[in-house]
């Protein structure tokens, strides 16, 4: 199973509180020199007490074409001011950021099927903030949210919407609302996932193709212990199914290791594209499938011409 996603490669920001802001922008910049796409902001990056639209400011400050992956826990910011914050960025940046929410392994550890419901209120409350197309205020009433005529903030381009976690409840969710999908590099889940995404998608009257598949990775390289580890041909033969088989779009290295990084950029990125060309020799990077509420807008109104089809509207490669 493959959804025709030019394939993407990130790397994860440092997680660790001790890592300063000189780091920060250190590996932002390293990535975006390397040629990665994407970093992922995450939720706790560089200790609880920053919150991710922070760093992923000061990061876009120092870096041109890398896209930014804000990812925030649910609950932690009002829905109304996380949209303000990633128009915002988004539009300094001319198009670079992204949105994820990190839901964890399993939905029911933190409160049952309410905590997917409340988790997909804030989803559609952060996408009436954006819909600039619709004049009006935004409006919104649901059980856990609500919007009672606010101003609305116009980001830079279509920005997508990532939900993360391994719960049926949030397959669901994804199959509905998301742009992406993010998980761990389990088959088997990713097979579940895959299928019960697809279904939720086609129900809503979406192509399955709109949502991207984005698995997180940690390896290394020198003796073969497992997948991801050895060579970077090893770490190829261990990706080239999660692409081929499994529909995997984008890739993300969590490291803190610079060299580990450094050969996943400069050797295993462009050495698994070549090996997706050769096994879908009809080419892998299909025609774009855009979100079906942007394909609806008129032409001439679309926020300057970009869309969450691929999500990399800032680099085109």
């Amino acid at each position: 199973m493959n959804y025709g996603h030019a394939l993407r490669f990130g790397l994860h920001l440092p997680s660790d509180a001790d890592c300063g802001p000189g780091r920060l922008v250190e590996v932002a910049g390293l990535a975006e020199q390397w040629g990665l796409d994407l970093l992922v902001v995450q939720a706790g990056t560089a200790g609880d007490d920053l919150e991710p639209s922070t760093v992923a400011a000061w990061i876009a400050a120092a870096t041109v074409s890398l896209g930014l992956v804000l990812e925030v826990r649910p609950g932690t910011l009002l829905p109304a001011m996380l949209a303000r914050a990633v128009a915002g960025l988004d539009r300094l940046t001319e198009g670079r950021v992204e949105l994820a929410f990190r839901a964890g392994p399993s939905a029911a550890a933190s409160g049952t099927a309410d905590s997917v419901a409340a988790l997909g209120e804030a989803i559609a409350v952060v996408r009436e903030l954006w819909n600039v197309l619709d004049r009006g205020l935004g409006r919104f009433t649901g059980r856990f949210h609500r919007l009672a005529g606010a101003e609305k903030a116009a980001p830079a381009h279509d920005v997508p919407i990532s939900v993360d976690g391994q719960d049926q409840d949030l397959f669901r969710l994804v199959g509905l609302r998301a742009d992406e999908w993010s998980t761990g590099c389990d088959a088997a889940t990713l097979t579940q996932g895959n299928r019960a995404v697809d279904e939720a998608a086609r129900g809503a009257g979406r192509d399955p193709r709109e949502i991207r598949r984005r698995v997180t990775i940690r390896g290394g390289f020198g003796r073969r212990t497992g997948r991801f580890t050895g060579t970077a041909a090893d770490w190829v033969n261990d990706l080239l199914p999660l692409v081929v088989e499994h529909g995997v779009g984008t890739i993300v290295l969590d490291t803190e290791e610079r060299d580990v990084a450094a050969g996943f950029a400069s050797e295993v990125a462009p050495a698994l594209r070549a090996a997706v060309d050769a096994v879908l020799p009809r080419g892998w990077p299909g025609a774009r499938i855009r979100r079906s509420a942007a394909r609806q807008a008129p032409a001439g109104d679309r926020l300057r011409g970009r869309s969450a089809g691929d999500g990399r509207g800032h680099r085109a490669r």
